[in-house]
């Protein structure tokens, strides 16, 4: 498989996924990575096709980007306009491109997540409400150059909240091995098992950037492992502090600067991932 690291450690302007000896390896299934309570995880992707009629196994397992929401979606191969955003990858420990090691957890590793899940759709552009992200913009998240978590929570269902308003075109769980936020990860900002809100997603994930919630079919919460290695439930409940903030510390005018540094406005909940915010919430 490619390597996701760095732009000097090896080709991205080649897609791994077109070559016909990546196909076989990616089928599945691959139960480590499905949550028992969704059988729909376990059926092969239905929107994706490998070389040869492949079609690639699914994940249940998304990665965290803490309160990093602002372009949280950089391209795979790192090139055009995502390049000049503001960077979001020093608030939560996983973003495309971007590495960081043990030492860059000086929360610690016990109150700093890694893992969670989150419930497969049954197809590409989904209204479900644990499985599938809004389309466009129609969330109102971004609002006067700032990221407004609560506006996904106002807009982001159908009048009677059966639903979402709209259906992005993100392949969220489908494809095992993606890269792209919108389809792997998850922040740490709206409550596990609350609606995902996306800005301007297209290309199957590719562009554009959102909150993304962890979710479940568990009764209540979400299981969510934590960088030292302990796995524990997190209930629909947990404290996400004042959602009509802006994401932890503050944007940096909307040059290259990294969102500043500081603590959580989301909680418990936004604290916990955050590696390196200085907010010690233990959990």
């Amino acid at each position: 498989m490619k390597d996701n690291g760095d732009v000097a450690d090896g080709d991205y302007n080649t897609n791994p996924w077109g070559e016909d000896d990546f196909a076989s390896p990616m089928v599945g299934p691959f139960p480590t990575f499905l949550c028992p309570s969704d059988g729909e995880a376990r059926l092969p992707c239905p929107s994706f096709t490998y070389p040869g009629g492949l079609r690639p196994a699914r994940s249940s397992i998304r990665w965290c980007m803490g309160d990093g929401m602002w372009h949280c979606g950089e391209d795979w191969d790192r090139t055009g306009t995502s390049l000049t955003n503001p960077r979001t990858y020093t608030r939560g420990m996983f973003f495309p491109c971007h590495r960081k090691a043990f030492s860059d957890i000086t929360d610690g590793t016990a109150n700093t997540v890694a893992l969670s899940e989150s419930a497969s759709p049954d197809q590409q552009s989904t209204l479900s409400i644990k499985s599938g992200i809004t389309g466009g913009t129609t969330s109102g998240i971004y609002v006067s150059g700032s990221v407004i978590p609560e506006n996904c929570l106002n807009n982001g269902y159908s009048a009677d909240r059966s639903q979402l308003v709209s259906a992005s075109n993100a392949q969220r769980g489908l494809i095992f091995g993606d890269g792209r936020s919108p389809n792997v990860g998850f922040h740490t900002v709206l409550p596990p098992n609350g609606p995902s809100c996306g800005h301007n997603i297209t290309s199957g994930g590719t562009n554009g950037w959102g909150v993304f919630s962890a979710t479940s079919y568990h009764p209540g919460g979400v299981s969510v492992a934590f960088m030292d290695g302990t796995v524990r439930f997190v209930t629909d409940t947990i404290n996400t502090g004042d959602l009509s903030m802006t994401q932890g510390g503050h944007h940096e005018s909307t040059g290259t600067q990294p969102v500043q540094s500081g603590g959580s406005n989301y909680g418990v909940w936004g604290a916990l991932g955050t590696p390196s915010a200085g907010d010690h919430e233990a959990f």
